[in-house]
């Protein structure tokens, strides 16, 4: 058996690059025995190879490179255990977040496909509508910072020139649970009932003109101060880059 091996040869036996064993080298995880001072050729002890199976099982169980070199040092039996079930624990919590996210993008996408089916030009359409949940966030710079922003349709809500903004929830009145945390997330109901309803296409910045088109339709013009238009993304930013395809829904609700 040969007592020391090349850097090609390791990285043959492992099937991986030999960038990947220089990098190895340079964080500190798995430093070669011996290198040649002159043409800085790189050679590992045979028994090596134990230490870099290790690597390689710590990153495939997703061991963070940075961890690793911890856990190497670590030689204690129950301070390892421990290490691997805080990286457990830590795995399920990260597998749980995502599964959240996925839930919640398919809500958004199952939206989206059911609102395309509604959507209509140059007419005001009447809906009964059932009662839905949304969180108010506040200005509209208030919704970059705000997580529930980048998950959830927005809604608006125009009175004026008042306009505030939140998220639309998509879960139905009686969902036993919410995607988020229901204790992180203040919710209010829109109410039931029979809405008139107006589409806007294009860029948020025109949307009074739509807006100003609903109320026109429903004799409104003279309460334009008082009453309350909602407004809900259904095609926005995060799915077509041309404000020009962006749509958007206007409700009045009627009761």
């Amino acid at each position: 058996m040969k007592e020391y091996i090349s850097i090609g040869e390791l990285a043959s036996i492992f099937d991986i690059s030999v960038q990947l064993l220089r990098h190895y080298d340079k964080v500190g995880v798995l430093v070669p025995e011996y290198r040649d001072q002159k043409t800085g050729h790189r050679k590992y002890r045979f028994d090596q190879m134990y230490r870099l199976a290790t690597i390689r099982y710590l990153r495939k169980v997703g061991y963070p490179l940075e961890s690793i070199k911890d856990f190497l040092a670590i030689n204690d039996f129950q301070k390892a255990i421990s290490s691997m079930r805080g990286h457990s624990e830590q795995l399920k919590k990260e597998y749980n977040e995502l599964l959240i996210t996925d839930n919640i993008i398919q809500k958004k996408l199952a939206f989206i496909i059911q609102e395309q089916q509604n959507i209509v030009r140059d007419q005001v359409i009447y809906k009964n509508i059932p009662g839905r949940y949304f969180t108010l966030i506040g200005e509209e710079t208030s919704l970059f910072t705000n997580e529930l922003f980048y998950f959830y349709p927005t809604i608006g809500f125009y009175t004026g020139q008042e306009k505030k903004f939140g998220a639309y929830l998509l879960d139905s009145p009686d969902a036993i649970s919410f995607s988020i945390s229901a204790t992180n997330i203040e919710k209010t109901m829109l109410p039931a009932g029979e809405y008139a309803c107006y589409y806007h296409f294009g860029p948020y910045k025109n949307i009074y003109d739509s807006i100003n088109k609903l109320l026109e339709h429903e004799d409104m013009t003279d309460k334009a101060d008082v009453i309350t238009v909602i407004t809900i993304n259904i095609i926005d930013q995060f799915i077509v880059s041309d404000p020009g395809k962006y749509v958007s829904e206007l409700r009045i609700f009627k009761g």
